[in-house]
Formats: structure tokens, sequence, C-alpha cells
């Protein structure tokens, strides 16, 4: 049984051979049963393609006078205007003067129009190739073509023309060797006139059907024969993939496709890259029209005719010579592969490409620019782009790490991109799972996000937990504190011990139930530091601090242990456990340890951090109220209890700024009560002696008491 698609080309060309005058677009419509609108947009371009071939006006009128709701149909639409575009030019090459025929016949489709023709450039490449592709003449079609096989008969026959590449045309064909009776096999062939064609090039083409052969991976399109027609034709044939390229698919997809989408797409066609760097090739031509989609949405990266050997010094480091042009896509080109640079064709230039596609698939715009003149002012040395360009200002489902991604790959200086194409593809993978990107040095308050978004079901979970042992949270705790003392404070005082025990046992039965293999840490971590707590009685918070300490110790052993098993795969949750311990032996005023803790603690977050990023500003208030407890603390060495004033002052003005920016962003917070609580002992008669400062503070943690 014939394909669906096979059988349409079929169909369609027996009625333009059946039928006694040119048949209208509706006649043929009647002929087909078309599931939706991709199989539309479809039989446009096969019908669009069919009457170029023999030299018959192809218009949008036929389209839209067949098609009652083109307008409204996104995909057909496209198809019919890219058929137009394509018959107007007679390439599929779109000028400006082409483009703004159409849209004078057609101003209320100028956006559609000019998208199109946009993209129908983008995947074109430089001017030389396209003037030696002109100049080809394309096959009668059906035809026979290739060797003859043990039937008397050539092995394949070419049906349709898929397109035009570098230095040749792409034909749908059957494979009559490898096919069944009424299963035809399928597959596609590169076809390259003789003429012109010198030794070294006839040699990369060998090249590339030699080493693509050596390729086995899901996201390459696969080899299948090579060989020389009796027209002296170098061909390359290939499986053959029917969901049409990326171009398309994207086209067709522009609506409804994900942001997960583009980005599984994207690490998948990084993989395939990959691999062919692997097995020596550089692709040089990375493009939307390169990369072809099977029916499930999976991408395959195709057509190596300007691939380069990786260690071919001859080709990839020789100097330009006059009038030279770059060989490959100029819209997705890197700027030393446009300029010529020796050395340029190398896998840098590839990642660029690919994240010029990722760009593309992301904001629908070219990342070079649509225009060679755009493109010429993109690249130029002098005036030219600088910086990658960034993609979050013009996708609006973009966040920092995607477009981190985007602009390392896309950087300026290939020495800034990614070392391969497979580091590319491990970083949008660990975008997919949230996962931070360590290069990037994110915040806390980052990390927390991605684990809150990597485990949503389980950060629910542990939250409603929570809220159910401490009746409603601690500020549901705070509320009825309000209104049990308006009625009388012993009973509060009962009610509250009940709470504070309550919750005290749960978080002993969420450790026992190992609930803190499941990432319990930055959920509890940020509450217990973020959240109220300073208002029980000293010797209940007293009791509870005791448990929390004697929790994190217990989670920060097996953190710990974990850590040393996997290498430091734990190393973030153990550097939390860290900084929430040192917290607790503050309130403890077990000064000594909470210094040798927090000593080591925020060494460690400063080899991932940026110098300013507020969590070490955080961690370094607790360091400062380590060195005021000491003062007062009777345990403490007595060297360590004098401090110059300018110390002193030192030490308070560290305390006065993070109190400020807490007053911004948490002003409720534990750590700016703690902060609070040190200054007032600063502020006291032993040390600076401050009346005015002292009762300014005491006036601020009777605030946040409330």
């Amino acid at each position: 049984m014939k394909t669906p698609e096979l059988s349409r080309l079929v169909e369609l060309q027996r009625l333009y051979n059946n039928a006694s005058s040119d048949p209208d677009f509706t006649q043929i419509l009647k002929s087909f049963k078309l599931d939706d609108d991709a199989e539309l947009a479809d039989l446009i371009e096969a019908d669009g393609r069919l009457r170029i071939r023999l030299a018959r006006p192809v218009d949008l009128e036929r389209y839209m006078a067949a098609i009652s709701n083109l307008r409204e149909r996104s995909d057909p639409l496209d198809a019919a205007i890219d058929m137009t575009l394509r018959a107007l030019a007679m390439t599929r090459h779109t000028d400006e003067r082409v483009m703004e025929r159409l849209v004078e016949l057609h101003p209320e489709l100028e956006s559609s129009i000019r998208e199109t023709a946009a993209l129908n450039n983008a995947v074109w490449s430089t001017m030389t190739i396209r003037k030696q592709v002109s100049k080809i003449t394309l096959k009668e079609l059906p035809s026979n073509f290739g060797t003859v096989i043990h039937t008397g008969t050539r092995r394949y026959e070419l049906l349709e023309l898929l397109g035009e590449g570098a230095f040749g045309q792409v034909y749908l064909a059957v494979d009559r060797q490898l096919s069944e009776k009424d299963h035809p096999a399928l597959v596609s062939i590169k076809v390259i006139p003789g003429e012109g064609r010198s030794s070294l090039m006839r040699q990369q083409l060998t090249d590339e059907a030699t080493k693509a052969r050596r390729i086995d991976h899901p996201n390459v399109i696969r080899v299948i024969d090579r060989g020389t027609s009796d027209e002296d034709e170098n061909f390359i044939v290939y499986e053959y993939v029917e969901g049409g390229d990326l171009g398309k698919h994207i086209r067709r997809c522009k609506d409804s496709i994900t942001v997960r989408e583009v980005i599984r797409i994207a690490s998948s066609v990084a993989r395939g890259v990959h691999e062919a760097h692997m097995a020596g090739l550089v692709h040089c031509d990375l493009k939307p029209t390169n990369i072809v989609m099977t029916a499930d949405g999976d991408p395959k990266v195709a057509d190596f005719g300007v691939a380069i050997r990786i260690d071919s010094p001859e080709i990839s480091h020789e100097a330009p010579s006059d009038g030279q042009e770059p060989m490959g896509n100029l819209a997705f080109m890197s700027p030393e592969q446009f300029h010529l640079e020796p050395g340029s064709l190398t896998i840098p230039s590839d990642i660029y490409a690919l994240g010029g596609i990722l760009y593309w698939m992301l904001s629908n715009e070219l990342p070079n620019g649509a225009t060679p003149e755009a493109i010429a002012k993109i690249h130029d040395t002098v005036t030219g782009r600088s910086e990658s360009p960034s993609v979050i200002a013009i996708c609006d489902k973009a966040d920092c790490d995607l477009d981190a991604i985007v602009r390392k790959a896309m950087a300026v200086d290939p020495g800034e991109r990614y070392s391969s194409a497979a580091a590319l593809a491990d970083d949008l993978d660990a975008w997919s799972r949230r996962e931070p990107l360590l290069w990037t040095r994110p915040g806390i308050a980052r990390r927390m996000l991605l684990w809150v978004r990597r485990k949503p079901a389980i950060a629910a979970m542990l939250l409603l937990v929570i809220a159910l042992a401490t009746t409603g949270t601690v500020v549901g705790i705070r509320a009825t504190f309000v209104e049990a003392y308006a009625r009388q404070e012993e009973e509060f005082r009962i009610l509250h011990k009940k709470n504070l025990t309550l919750f005290a046992n749960r978080m002993i039965q969420a450790i026992e139930q190992n609930f803190e293999e499941h990432a319990l840490t930055a959920i509890w971590i940020s509450q217990w530091l973020y959240e109220p707590t300073e208002f029980s009685p000293e010797q209940e918070r007293f009791d509870l601090l005791e448990m929390r300490i004697k929790v994190v110790r217990k989670l920060l052993k097996k953190e710990k242990e974990k850590e040393k098993e996997s290498g430091g795969e734990f190393y973030f949750k153990t550097m939390l456990w860290e900084s929430a311990l040192g917290f607790w032996l503050i309130k403890d005023e077990a000064y000594q340890e909470a210094e040798l803790i927090l000593q080591q603690n925020i060494t460690k977050w400063q080899s991932i951090l940026h110098p300013d990023d507020p969590w070490l500003s955080h961690l370094r208030g607790m360091q400062a109220c380590v060195q005021v407890g000491k003062l007062v603390d009777g345990n403490s060495n007595q060297a360590d209890s004098k401090l110059s004033i300018q110390e002193l002052r030192s030490i308070e003005a560290t305390l006065v700024n993070i109190d400020q920016s807490l007053q911004e962003d948490h002003p409720g917070s534990p750590l700016r009560f703690m902060i609070s609580e040190h200054l007032e002992i600063i502020y006291g008669p032993n040390i600076l002696n401050q009346p005015k400062d002292a009762e300014r503070i005491a006036e601020n943690l009777k605030k946040l008491m409330e």
C-alpha cells in the first residue's frame, strides 16, 4: 500500500496528465480527502511545485477562490503565499521587488507575505550558491535515475522536486531495490550536476557521504547510498522523512508550540550535530530547512553538502581569495564565517548557528537580520553587534536562564561559546528539568524557585503538612495570640505551647518518614528564616529552638553522607542546612560553634554566587551578630571579646545596612529581628553606650513583635 503523501502526489500528477484543460484547485480538492490544515498545506505546496515545473501560473487567487476561508487558516495560507512568491521570483529566493508586488496585490495579507518572504530568504545561502543553483536545469518528472539493477531498470524513480539546496536539488524518489509490492521505499536524493565541479568539491561530496554514513544517531538523517549518474552528476541518497523541514513545522505550530517543545527540538538538533562533530564533520550550513521533522515531531539534521572535515586545514584554515563569498547560510552564520576568517569553519561556527536557530524558534525573528544588507551591518567589525542578542525582550516566555543559553551559544567571540554542541544540549535539558545553570551563578532565590517548579506537588504537600502542624502556620499562631490575649493571657500560653509542641512533633515525624529525601530542605529553611516566630514566651521559644537544632544536625549529617557518596550532588542542600544551623546556633547563643560553621559556609557560597548576591549579605549579617554576641558571651575567649571602636563601628554599619535592605524586602523576617537584637547590645552601656540609638532599636523590636 502506498504512503498517503506518495498516493497524493501520484494522484495529483494523474489529474494534470488526464485533464483536457488546466484544472483549477476546486477540482483538485474534490479528488482528495484531507483531514487537517497540514495536509491541505502539503497539497497546495505539491500543486504549486508541479505548476512551476509545468510552467503554469501560480497565484494566490487560485487558492483563495477554492478555499473561502484561506485567510483564517495560517498553515495553508503560508503554503499558498510561499508558492506564489517562488513562482513570481522563479527561484526560492524572494527579492524586495517580488515581495512588494505581491503585497500590492494583497495588502490585507502584508504581514503574512513579509514573514514568509523573510523566512524564504533566511533559509537560502549566499549569492554565489543562489546563482549556481539557478543555472541548474530541473529534471523531467517522473524519471528514472541511478544505476541499473537486476530487473533491468534504474534503481530510483524521481517523483517530485522537494527543494533546492547548496549546489543542487533534492528529489523525492522511490528506491525500487528496497521496495516491496504495494510498499514503496521512499528516499530523498540530492543531485549535484558535474559541470564545473572541481576535484576538491567532488572529494568534499564523497567525504559528505562516507562520513555521514558513519553517523548513527536518531537526530541525523541516515545516508543510504552515493554514486555518479550517466550524466556525470554526483548524488547522495538519504532516508526520506515525511514531516517537512523545521521552518514548515514552526510555521504550522507557531500559535500552539510551547517553549518546552522548542527546547526539546533544539536539544535534539544539538545532540545530532554533536554526533556529526564526533564523526569528523562540521556542518557549516545549519538552518531550518536543513533540519527535517519526522511525523512524530522529532528533528533530524540533514544536508552536509557544505560540511567540511574537521581535519581539513586546506579548507578550514586557508585565507580567502579575492571576491570569495562565505559558504553557508547568511541568516544563521557566525561572524567569523561571514568574514571568511582563517580557521572559522570549525565547531564554534556550528554552535553559533544552533544558537541562532534557537533564537529564531523562540522569537520568530532572524538572528542576523532578514536581508543581506542587515546581516552585513550586524556583522560589521567596527559598527556591528558587539554582544550576542537577547531573546528575553522579544519572547515573553523566555526566562533569564534561557536567555543566558542563547547569548552564550551566539557569543560574538568564538571562545566564549559552548565548547561543544553536547554542552549546549546539556544546558537545554537542564533548563527543561528546571535545574539551575551553575555557570550563571544563580542566587539563592533563583535556586529555590527552580526547586519548587521541579517539585510542585511535593512543595504543595509539604506546605500543607506544615500548615496543619502549626494550625494555619506561624501567621495563624500570631492571629490566635492577638485574639486569645484579649480574653486571657494564660489561656493563650497554654494553646500556644500546645501548637509549638505539635509543630515540633510533626517535624520529627517528617524526618522519620524520610521527607528530607524529597528536598524538604529549601521549603523549611525558607519558612524558618523568612516568617516571624518571635512572639512566644522565652522558654517556649527555647524548647522549639533546641528541637530545630537537633533536627537540622540530623539532616546535615545525612546530606553530608550523601554528598560524599555522590561526589557533590547534594552540595547545595548541605550548604543550605549549614546556613540554617548557623542561624539557630546564634539564636541559642552558641556563638563559638556558629562562627566556625558560618566561616566555612560563606566560603562555599562565595564559590558559586555573585559577590553582590543578597544571600551572602545575609550570611555576613549573621557573622556580625556572632561578633557582637561574643562580646557578652561568658563562654567566649576573653581575647575575642575585645574589639576597637573602629571595629565596633564597622560591625554596626554592616548590621544597619543589612537591616535597611531587609526592611525593604523582608520587613518581618527573623534575621531582621536577630540583627535588631544585636544592635541593641552594641548600643548598650557596656559597649558603645548610645542610649538614643538603643531606644530606637527597642522600638523597632517592639514593632517586629507586634
